[in-house]
């Protein structure tokens, strides 16, 4: 399922972007000036479609130091209707991936996003910037321009065409991905800018099966 959700988050970044932006570094990610999106906090709401039903809830804390997504859906196939409840989360360069019905979180260490939030101020990309160097480690391309929800949203393809985003001000508006069982989509019902932060949404459930992988670029 991973591979047909693919999530804006922005955490996918290699470490030759690290040096795209300079290599210099401070020492305390936390207080770190680096603004991965435009909105200091932000919640949308998303719908699924196509080949699935359920929604989709995305939360930003922080400009981006704080990121958290929960999906409930039932996917439709011809072998019948499957239920996933699934988490992403991001908390600086800590990724966390849970799977609520199976009781399990996988956690990940991103050390290019770790180098990032280490650069000097001077040496910080923009929102646009970070962006566009993921979009391109990613190997997207832009192809044009909609309007979804009343936001103008530029639209970048996957080069082998199976993953579409609609992003606004770095924050992704719609997906749409070619899966075996046909075209799976999610779009953005709701935008609260004004969203109050609540810390539970970045809750890493210490109940569950904790698995470690090895830190990644």
């Amino acid at each position: 399922m991973t591979k047909h959700f693919s999530r804006l988050r922005c955490v996918a970044v290699l470490a030759s972007c690290v040096c795209l932006f300079g290599c210099k570094k401070e020492s305390d990610p936390s207080t770190s000036s680096l603004k991965r999106y435009p909105f200091k906090n932000i919640h949308l709401s998303y719908e699924y479609g196509g080949t699935a039903r359920g929604s989709e809830d995305f939360y930003v804390a922080g400009y981006g130091k704080y990121e958290a997504r929960y999906s409930h859906m039932q996917q439709i196939t011809p072998t019948g209707i499957h239920p996933y409840e699934n988490a992403g989360i991001t908390r600086l360069s800590d990724v966390y991936s849970i799977d609520v019905l199976n009781k399990k979180v996988v956690h990940l260490r991103m050390t290019s996003l770790d180098s990032l939030y280490r650069l000097p101020e001077s040496d910080m990309p923009s929102p646009e910037e970070f962006l566009k160097a993921t979009m391109k480690d990613n190997y997207f391309i832009q192809t044009s321009s909609e309007n979804i929800l009343g936001r103008p949203s530029t639209v970048w393809k996957q080069q082998d065409e199976t993953l579409k985003l609609w992003v606004w001000n770095s924050l992704p508006m719609k997906r749409a991905s070619m899966i075996e069982d046909g075209m799976l989509e999610t779009v953005v019902v709701s935008i609260d800018t004004n969203w109050v932060v609540d810390t539970m949404k970045f809750h890493i459930p210490t109940e569950f099966e904790f698995t470690e992988q090895q830190s990644k670029n």
